[in-house]
């Protein structure tokens, strides 16, 4: 035998061996990692019961994958809650594996369905299953104003350390317990592409980078469909609270709007505004009927913020209904827990200014109309405005036209105009003056 051939065959022997080793640490790893220790870990550290189907260590390709991990309420809750995730792939560090500890370097959530239920109360179900259990007794922990035990930074601090975390195929349903609703969102699928926190010092670093992707459907409660947005685009913000180091989001997104995005003009605080804008036809304006939808205007974006339970635009929101061009104004808000709101609705002045203002513009010079029409649709005119606030049940609505002022900017634009035309016929009068005198 040569010696090529003896050291290819120690080689082949090493190989071998190395494999062999790998197959047996992956069956104690296995072992040590079982469903139902992790099963046990989780319910120790929930409240919660845990399912998992079965687990697969790969310590080649550093990786624990839990199939068919499901979490379900110890006691009753008010409506469905409960998450079923198809898959959890978990990238670790091997040598840890063998202390039984999980020291994470990537998060994959695959297939994942929530459920969760707003009491009338304005309580989260779904925050019972992430509470820590009580030392003594294994019931929840009950939640405080100050601190709220869920998700804190110090005790995963670990998730600042992740290369790749993201969610894929996700499903998300929320009952609205008061209001008889649901809000179904489909394909979501979140990428975070940075995160950083010091649980020592959140004040000073604590901040989240992401991008999300998502049908969201809001139906009554005979199943009829109410809101369709389908989003697109980043958000970026605060994770935890900086004086309790709990979960508490605090966000600003922008996202893009899909082109089959619309609202059902039967929302119920869409038919009061509208009805109780019939005065303005007492002005000579004619609002006309809802239309069978209401779609996105202009910008198609949604650009808003999220803090403490509270949904705020930070631009405005432009949406079409029928000739009209509407806009939900900038600082509009709604508390999600209770309905509580401030809404301004501004009504705009259309590509159709001239049927929008009862005709008033056209006596005018056709120059004017162009004029005016340029500045009133460049510039996003408002022509009236209705305040919506308190709850939504029971809204209080304040109505403010700015149909004089509409009136006067188009008087201003005639008399400018009129000014202009003056100067050119005084300039063509010197001019033949000029000629004739020669």
């Amino acid at each position: 035998m040569t010696l090529s051939s003896k050291g290819l065959r120690i080689v082949g022997l090493g190989v071998g061996l190395f494999f062999a080793l790998v197959l047996v640490a992956q069956v104690i790893v296995g072992r040590t990692f079982s469903a139902s220790y992790l099963e046990g870990f989780l319910e120790e550290n929930l409240n919660a019961r845990a399912e998992v189907e079965k687990v697969k260590v790969n310590l080649l390709a550093r990786r624990v994958t839990l199939h068919g991990l499901s979490l379900s309420p110890l006691e009753k809750v008010p409506g469905p809650t409960g998450v079923e995730i198809g898959q959890v792939r978990l990238g670790v560090k091997a040598l840890p594996l063998f202390s039984r500890r999980l020291e994470t370097t990537s998060f994959v959530i695959v297939d994942p369905i929530i459920r969760m239920t707003l009491d009338r109360e304005g309580d989260l179900s779904l925050a019972q299953l992430f509470s820590k259990p009580d030392d003594e007794g294994g019931d929840a922990a009950v939640p405080t104003k100050e601190k709220s035990g869920v998700l804190e930074a110090k005790e995963n601090r670990w998730l600042a350390k992740l290369g790749e975390t993201r969610l894929q195929g996700g499903r998300v349903e929320m009952t609205f317990e008061k209001e008889k609703m649901l809000l179904k969102v489909e394909d979501l699928a979140i990428t975070i592409n940075d995160l950083q926190f010091d649980p020592e010092d959140l004040a000073s670093l604590n901040q989240v980078q992401l991008n999300l992707k998502a049908g969201t459907r809001l139906l009554d409660a005979e199943g009829n469909l109410l809101v369709r947005m389908d989003l697109d685009g980043e958000a970026t913000g605060k994770l935890f609270d900086e004086v309790t180091g709990d979960f508490d989001a605090d966000v600003i997104a922008d996202l893009a709007l899909g082109q089959d995005s619309y609202l059902n003009p039967q929302i119920k605080i869409v038919r009061r505004i509208w009805g109780y804008l019939d005065q303005v036809e007492k002005v000579g304006i004619e609002l006309g009927s809802l239309p069978d939808r209401i779609d996105f205007g202009r910008s198609r974006r949604i650009t808003g913020s999220y803090r403490e339970d509270v949904v705020r635009l930070t631009e405005p929101l432009s949406l079409s209904v029928g000739k009209w061009e509407v806009g939900l104004a900038r600082q509009s808000w709604i508390e999600t827990h209770s309905g509580r709101h401030e809404i301004g609705v501004e009504f705009l002045a259309g590509d159709q200014i001239s049927d929008t203002l009862g005709g008033w513009l056209d006596a005018l010079p056709r120059n004017v109309q162009n004029l005016a029409q340029s500045r009133f649709v460049d510039e996003d005119q408002v022509l009236w405005r209705v305040n919506s606030s308190g709850y939504l049940e029971n809204p209080e609505f304040d109505y403010l036209s700015q149909l004089p002022e509409a009136k006067g900017l188009i008087k201003e634009l005639e008399n400018s105009f009129e000014e202009e035309v003056d100067k050119l016929r005084d300039k063509a009068d010197d001019f033949l003056r000029g000629l004739l005198d020669n």
